[in-house]
């Protein structure tokens, strides 16, 4: 669960910032403070470590991450709050949160020490290369993303170095830095679901996040900010060029959209014109899912009435036969219908009973029968339920 937790406020996957942060607590994790650096490690498959062909590579690298878990907790957590958190195959990242106080260049220098006395341990040991990238120290949990974007930056150009066990390598220090902006695949990715969703307000929130990372927390340069509002309206007209696709319709990429985000007069101006487009874009989406819905509600309904001549469904053959679950049947066919699916089939069959009762001379139990139930008493519950009376009382007054 704390894996699962982490990961998920690594990768931007939550809203509820406040929430996130009870959880931790609930789970035991505990961070220093409020301030947070990212170290992302990873084993170089090069290195001598992997190269003996009688160990399988699996079992090396569950050794390796091993040694990077246990080793890197020891020295990280000397100076800050460390969670680590293992990502798979050659990775793992520490969450580091320094004492409340200490300032940037320290918390970050110590980071980089302990990154340095990693890799040299894992080198001299064990002959294991590994790469490190340190990101920046950002305020705040919700931060996590930011942090964890700029330790893979930092990651991928250590790569790019000679050799393994290099020196860590700072987000800080990197000279592309001025110029660089966040939006990582997971955030792209985040925004799109809910616009397909029609969740127009999450959708918002999201690029509210994007929108405060770089302009408010990082401030890009001009070139930068140029080129993450490209990306943002060239995400958007994707979904609605496939959209138009899926409707029938042919791709109508907007370049005009496009051009204006980008060459807003204003940050304000492009966030504006992105927002209106995620909301015609998500209504669009809403409107194509309630009508999805509708037609589904109808038929069930359909399907409900076709029975009406055998034996009436349950949820559970509902269910079977539409392919969703019982809850969902109950809970769009009352938001559509205005009334529950139960109380529907008790309807159609009490319509059906009426009919026997008053246009044959089958026995009450027969109709009972008729109608699905096991016995009498089943048939008398639901007329006593509608209409206040029994169903031999009916016959008798209907006849």
């Amino acid at each position: 669960m704390v894996r699962d937790l982490l990961l998920q406020l690594l990768l931007g996957q939550t809203l509820d910032w406040d929430g996130a942060r009870s959880q931790l607590e609930a789970l035991g994790v505990r961070f220093g403070g409020d301030a947070y650096i990212a170290v992302l490690a990873e084993a170089d498959l090069d290195s001598a470590f992997f190269l003996d062909s009688n160990i399988p590579l699996e079992n090396n690298l569950s050794v390796a991450r091993l040694v990077l878990q246990n080793v890197g907790c020891e020295l990280f957590g000397a100076n800050a709050a460390c969670q680590y958190l293992d990502l798979g195959r050659a990775q793992g990242v520490f969450l580091l949160s320094p004492p409340s106080g200490e300032n940037d260049a320290a918390a970050l220098a110590a980071a980089s020490r302990q990154g340095d006395a990693l890799a040299r341990f894992c080198a001299q040991q064990f002959e294991l290369d590994i790469f490190v990238g340190v990101s920046a120290m950002e305020q705040g949990l919700e931060q996590l993303p930011l942090c964890y974007d700029e330790a893979r930056k930092a990651l991928e150009y250590s790569r790019l170095q000679a050799g393994g066990g290099t020196e860590p390598v700072l987000f800080t220090a990197l000279d592309v830095t001025h110029s660089d902006y966040y939006y990582p695949l997971e955030a792209e990715q985040q925004l799109l679901q809910y616009v397909r969703a029609g969740d127009a307000s999450k959708a918002q929130e999201v690029l509210g996040r994007i929108f405060t990372a770089n302009f408010e927390t990082k401030r890009v340069s001009a070139a930068a900010a140029r080129s993450l509002l490209y990306q943002l309206a060239a995400t958007l007209q994707r979904l609605a060029n496939s959209d138009a696709l899926a409707q029938g319709g042919g791709a109508d990429f907007d370049e005009q959209l496009v051009e204006q985000v980008v060459n807003s007069s204003s940050i304000d101006y492009a966030r504006r014109r992105l927002s209106e487009h995620i909301a015609r874009l998500a209504a669009a989406h809403e409107n194509r899912a309630q009508s999805k819905t509708e037609k589904l509600v109808e038929r069930i309904a359909a399907y409900i009435d076709n029975c009406a001549e055998s034996e009436f469904p349950d949820l559970t053959v509902l269910s079977e036969a539409f392919g969703v679950t019982p809850q969902y049947i109950s809970n769009v066919f009352k938001k559509y219908r205005d009334e529950n699916v139960k109380d529907y089939i008790a309807r159609r069959k009490l319509a059906q009973a009426k009919a026997l009762l008053t246009g044959t001379d089958l026995p009450v139990r027969e109709v009972a029968a008729r109608l699905g139930y096991a016995g009498e008493i089943g048939i008398i519950r639901l007329f006593r339920k509608y209409e206040g009376t029994t169903p031999g009382d009916y016959r008798a007054q209907h006849k």
